[in-house]
């Protein structure tokens, strides 16, 4: 389209169209944002909620808690420790940081999950909130894949490549990446709003 430079453009207010009249744009439809007193006290009590469970499983687990986390602040995690192997879990053995791992995902995740469905059409500042508290509590898993990661590097590098140590780095490196993922898509905004109003403004142009 040409603009010719002596013409004249006439501003008007232009009015989104509805669903009614634009099938289309249900492909962008916005979710409304609650705005009952009652539904975002609803809300913000089961979010509370759903962060305090894994926080209430992690508090209750012995060296499954909030150990792992001071052990790799500390910097002890990065001291010259021996590397244990085998499956006992009685000890800070390989087999032992995978298996908190595994059940410090499966504890925390599908919660930190469900709060940022929950929140997906609050205000801004509440999914904020929520999502600086939810990365907070994924300190933890990410403390234990760190340290596993880091030891199973240190063996490797000590005794040999033999497959199964290279599937013990293969498999943290892809937790990294997978995790990494989900951080991002907590702390992701909505751009379904986005998404729709450059919508119309594409067709407020083409019309």
């Amino acid at each position: 389209m040409t603009i010719h430079p002596h013409s004249k453009i006439a501003l008007v207010p232009f009015e989104p169209p509805s669903a009614a009249t634009d099938s289309h744009t249900s492909d962008f439809e916005v979710c409304p944002r609650s705005t009952s007193p009652i539904n975002r006290w609803i809300a913000a009590i089961a979010s509370a909620t759903g962060l305090m469970i894994p926080l209430w499983l992690l508090y209750d687990s012995g060296d499954a808690g909030i150990a792992p986390v001071i052990f790799l602040f500390s910097g002890y995690a990065f001291s010259m420790r021996p590397v244990i192997t085998g499956g006992a879990l009685d000890q800070p053995s390989l087999f032992k940081e995978l298996f908190i791992l595994g059940y410090s995902l499966l504890a925390i995740c599908p919660c930190i999950a469900f709060v940022r469905r929950l929140n997906s059409r609050t205000h801004r500042i509440v999914r904020s909130i929520f999502a600086i508290l939810s990365l907070i509590i994924l300190l933890h898993p990410l403390s234990i894949l760190t340290i596993y990661t880091y030891d199973v590097s240190r063996y490797t590098l000590q005794m040999g490549v033999t497959p199964k140590r290279l599937l013990g780095l293969a498999l943290g490196l892809s937790v990294f990446v997978a995790m990494s993922c989900f951080v991002l898509w907590i702390c992701r905004p909505n751009t379904r709003k986005f998404a729709q109003y450059a919508q119309w403004t594409v067709a407020a142009i083409e019309n």
